[in-house]
């Protein structure tokens, strides 16, 4: 936290002491708290985030599948994890056509 802090410092210098003298490092003060100056953009989420989100699904069933190699003493793959990955792949290629071959997830600049 403190070589963070240090780098912050020196990237940002004034202003972002400032913003630490006000905001605290572990608990939130929510009468500080004030809505964001932008809007969430569901488009903008998908389009960055779908990588992410079938990595996620690709760990959890992996360590599912690995789990139930030492446990049961087999190769086992449970329908529900099976059913997750599919359907995680296959949003992942619409997304990724979406992306790659369509201006559906494409936004205005802010």
């Amino acid at each position: 936290m403190f070589a963070e802090e240090e780098f912050l410092r020196k990237k940002f210098g004034n202003s972002y002491t400032d913003w630490a003298a006000k905001t605290p490092a572990f608990i939130p003060d929510f009468r500080k708290w004030r809505s964001a100056d932008i809007t969430f953009l569901f488009k903008k989420a998908i389009k960055n985030e779908y990588k992410s989100l079938v990595a996620v699904i690709f760990s959890f069933t992996v360590l599912e599948i690995i789990s139930d190699i030492f446990v049961v003493q087999r190769l086992e793959i449970d329908r529900m994890w099976l059913s997750i990955l599919i359907i995680g792949l296959t949003m992942y290629t619409i997304v990724r056509f979406l992306k790659k071959r369509t201006k559906i997830l494409e936004v205005q600049l802010r």
